[in-house]
Formats: structure tokens, C-alpha cells, sequence
């Protein structure tokens, strides 16, 4: 009698293990980690679940966190609300065609703003759109400096990062938030050889400026431009270490695009054109 209930309890556990087996095999999230050979790892539903997962794992830095579906995520205050991020992006985030929206409305003396902070070395974004919606405090004097420092869609404070076949833009929102923020970078006295971040077929339409220039506090991150329709974007006075690739063409002016608008062409990309 006593077997034949070991057995009874065995077998439902076991038919519990299969249906659990089963169901993490099945199991999905709004943000899919791939490992640096891509390799699929997880599914999470938030960018704070992505970041405390892949921080287990030595090269956490070339893993990839792919979008499975439009996702949005909200601005919040860190550092003992001193800043505002939405997204402290730790490794490659691939868009996979969907829209990334970035809302929420943040007040009080902040140092900076920034929908998305990109900070380690390589980083690559790509394939989608962008959405700043957010909402942030307009600068104002703080004595001999200004606060906000800046309030920026994406915040590039290293080198070797790229930013290609995205979209960024601003949406319901009447702040000024600049698309692209950079200044930081590598420090100035390192004996590294770094690559300058690159954008391709990238397109720009916010409130702000295209790319704004932060006076670093370390090294200075250089951008050059291969691609990309920008709007906000003079190219006869470019910002402090911004360049437009030798090989592409700037054509300004165009009458089929909004306002203001750089249309940067090359022989190996193809602009996204405003409308």
C-alpha cells in the first residue's frame, strides 16, 4: 500500500515538472536578453529586470536586449533626486521594429534629464523609434550654473557606440529635450585608441536640438555622422566634435521635408526622409 502511494506522489510530481517545463518553455516578456553569442537567455518585462539579470554575467556589456512588442517605460528621479533617466541602458538594445516610448513627468532642481543613458563603451542601438514624452523642468538660473545641465532624448557619455536605423522624436510634450546629448567620453589621458560613435540612417525630429555638446567632465566623446535626415541640425556650424563623414553629402533646404531639416546621404545608406 505504502509503494503504491510513493508511486501515486511520484508520478504527479513528475507530471508537475513536465507542466512547469513546459510552461517556462512557453513563457514570454515585453524584452527578450540575448548573451554576447547571441544566444537566447530570458524574457523580462522591464529594463530594472534586464539590468539586474545581465549584471550576473561577466561580459553583460555585449548581451542584447530585444524589444518583442511596443514597450513604454517611465522617467524617475536617481542619485537622491539629483537626475532623471528612464533607461540606464547597460549593454546593446535592439529595437526589432517596435516603438519605444519614454514618458512621465519629473519637477524639482535636477542636474540633467535624459530618456535614455548610454554609458559603456560599444553600445549599439538599433532598428525602431524612439518616443520622448516626457515631461521635465525648463532651465533656469541656479546661481553661476544653469539646472537642468541639459535634458537630453539620449545621453552619450562613451565612445564606440552607434546608433543606427532609428527614429527619434518628440511627442505631446512642450519641453525641449534635445535628441542626442554627448561630451563625456574616454578620459583625456588614456593611451587607448578609441573609434568616435557613429549614426546611421538615423532620423531626428524633437523640440531641441539634433545634438547638443555637454563640456566634459572627463575624456571628450566625438560623433561622426555617416547618415540620417536631422532636424535641429545646422550643418555650416556643426557642434564641438561632431563631424559628417568625408564620404557623405549634406543637402539642406529640401522642400519636401520639414523645416529645418539635414538630409545626410551616403553611397552605403539611405536617408529616412521627414515628411
Amino acid at each position: 500500500m505504502k509503494h503504491k502511494l510513493f508511486c501515486s506522489i511520484l508520478a504527479f510530481c513528475l507530471i508537475l515538472s513536465v507542466s512547469s517545463a513546459v510552461y517556462a518553455a512557453d513563457e514570454t516578456g515585453a524584452l527578450a536578453i540575448y548573451d554576447d553569442t547571441n544566444t537566447f537567455v530570458q524574457y523580462v518585462n522591464t529594463f530594472d529586470e534586464a539590468n539586474e539579470l545581465i549584471k550576473e554575467y561577466e561580459q553583460f556589456r555585449n548581451y542584447t536586449i530585444v524589444l518583442q512588442d511596443d514597450v513604454s517605460t517611465e522617467l524617475k528621479t536617481q542619485n537622491y533626486g539629483t537626475v532623471a533617466c528612464g533607461i540606464d541602458l547597460l549593454c546593446n538594445l535592439d529595437l526589432n521594429g517596435h516603438a519605444l516610448t519614454i514618458n512621465g513627468n519629473v519637477t524639482g532642481t535636477l542636474l540633467m534629464v535624459s530618456g535614455i543613458n548610454v554609458s559603456n563603451k560599444g553600445t549599439v542601438i538599433s532598428n525602431g523609434t524612439i518616443i520622448l514624452t516626457f515631461t521635465a523642468p525648463s532651465p533656469t538660473s541656479q546661481g553661476s550654473i544653469t539646472l537642468p545641465q541639459f535634458t537630453a532624448g539620449i545621453l552619450l557619455s562613451n565612445d564606440e557606440c552607434a546608433i543606427k536605423n532609428v527614429s527619434v522624436l518628440t511627442q505631446s510634450t512642450d519641453t525641449v529635450i534635445d535628441a542626442i546629448v554627448y561630451g563625456d567620453g574616454a578620459p583625456s589621458d588614456t593611451s587607448e585608441e578609441t573609434a568616435p560613435n557613429s549614426i546611421d540612417n538615423v532620423s531626428i525630429n524633437v523640440t531641441g536640438n539634433a545634438f547638443k555638446f555637454q563640456e566634459a567632465i572627463k575624456g571628450d566623446t566625438k560623433i561622426v555622422i555617416n547618415s540620417g535626415s536631422f532636424r535641429g541640425l545646422d550643418s555650416t556650424s556643426l557642434p564641438t566634435n561632431l563631424t559628417i563623414n568625408e564620404e557623405s553629402k549634406s543637402i539642406a533646404d529640401l522642400t519636401d521635408v520639414t523645416e529645418g531639416t539635414t538630409v545626410i546621404t551616403s553611397t552605403n545608406t539611405t536617408a529616412i526622409i521627414v515628411d
